[in-house]
């Protein structure tokens, strides 16, 4: 399967070219384009979180937690008084980091975690927390949980990639075990993985906005103008 610093750089090369056209065409501000960016490269690190024994893996954990820890802090600045948002966030973050090796005990690296469902549950979790401690609007919030499972997926595609021997026309043991729709060794977690991907698309906002800008020609045409300069190349930086 690919190494971390694939997944990290693929992550990061899709998340960069997709939150740069979401900008050109203005669908989302800078700091919405940041932040799509950074989620795609979580999500695309997001399926090797049950390798918690690996190095890159731990550190990108508490970095993930901090980030997300961070993020519920600020909105409730306005809420609590510091020393009390000091003693939720701590608490979260230890939470959250014994909640890992609880997660660590009952999964296995290329189970249920890996696989498409889970992308989908992870983006939809997403989505529902945004929805509730962020003032974004219902297409943004959709458009962080696209990013989110697009990153998972490229994940899960590399790891398929890299299961096929190109030079000897073969495929290794690992091949299938990442860009799949559920585990048949666990039918029970795979029908619980899709139950609560129904549930939570229901909790989630509306999609009718998201669907109306992805549905319309307008935002492609926007961002296929913003491809290439409009005549003279880097013409700024002549004149």
């Amino acid at each position: 399967m690919a190494d971390f610093k694939t997944h990290l750089a693929a992550a990061a090369g899709v998340s960069a070219v997709l939150s740069g056209s979401l900008a050109a065409a203005e669908l989302v501000d800078g700091g919405d384009a940041l932040g799509v960016f950074t989620i795609g490269v979580v999500g695309g690190l997001l399926p090797d979180i049950d390798l918690g024994h690996s190095v890159p893996v731990a550190l990108a954990r508490k970095a993930v937690t901090a980030f997300g820890v961070l993020v519920i802090a600020i909105q409730l600045l306005e809420v609590y008084s510091i020393v009390e948002i000091a003693i939720v966030a701590f608490g979260m973050y230890y939470l959250v980091q014994a909640g890992f090796k609880l997660f660590d005990r009952f999964t296995k690296h290329r189970g249920l975690f890996h696989s498409v469902p889970a992308a989908v549950v992870a983006a939809l979790i997403l989505g529902l927390l945004l929805d509730n401690f962020s003032s974004n609007s219902d297409t943004v919030v959709w458009f962080y949980s696209l990013f989110m499972f697009l990153g998972f997926i490229v994940h899960l595609a590399l790891d398929e990639i890299y299961s096929v021997n190109l030079l000897g026309a073969s495929f290794k043991r690992s091949f299938g075990t990442a860009l799949k729709l559920g585990d048949k060794k666990n039918p029970l977690g795979t029908s619980a993985l899709y139950l609560g991907a129904v549930l939570l698309f229901l909790l989630n906002p509306p999609t009718d906005g998201f669907i109306n800008v992805i549905t319309d020609g307008t935002t492609y045409a926007t961002i296929f103008d913003n491809l290439l300069p409009d005549g003279q190349w880097f013409r700024p930086l002549q004149s």
